[in-house]
């Protein structure tokens, strides 16, 4: 039966095994998804299945290597700052790396400010190292009003994910 109020708990979704196979084969090929639909339709119940599928859906068998980053961007404020969305997103990430190299050099950047390049260069060395960070982004169209989003954030988080394998997006 449809729940009304919030995301459907992953143990009470069913029918989108379709689609979510077609998004994980995706991820598996580093490519990102956008998914498009009217409110209330299923995307973040969708995007939470996803998410939780290790476990709610085990028959899905994503990669032991990805490391999903869920974001509610409704919780943003319109203060909110480039160097807030990494500093979120990296502080997820970098825990889930095995200590070694790879670990280190995402430790030693430098969240206070935001350089595009090095980040570029940080997922680019993920993505050599076979992980891949996957980032839900949840009412993805609420980033749109802060003031900082079309160059500061879109621009180098569409690069980053574009010309690297180490990040790939859900929204």
């Amino acid at each position: 039966p449809f729940l009304s109020g919030g995301p459907v708990p992953p143990d009470r979704f069913i029918g989108r095994e379709a689609q979510l196979n077609e998004v994980l084969s995706r991820l598996d090929n580093s490519d990102s998804s956008l998914l498009v639909g009217e409110s209330k339709i299923g995307k973040s119940s969708f995007k939470k299945l996803l998410h939780e599928s290790q476990t709610a859906a085990p028959h899905l068998e994503p990669s032991e290597r990805w490391i999903f980053v869920f974001l509610d961007c409704h919780s943003i404020s319109s203060t909110y700052q480039v160097v807030d969305f990494w500093t979120r997103v990296l502080s997820e990430v970098i825990p889930r790396i095995p200590h070694g190299s790879l670990r280190a050099r995402f430790e030693r950047y430098d969240m206070s400010r935001f350089d595009p390049f090095t980040l570029n260069d940080l997922f680019l060395r993920l993505g050599r190292e076979g992980w891949q960070t996957v980032l839900m982004l949840d009412e993805f169209d609420s980033l749109l009003s802060l003031p900082v989003a079309n160059r500061d954030l879109f621009g180098p988080l569409r690069s980053i994910a574009s010309n690297t394998a180490g990040l790939a997006l859900v929204a």
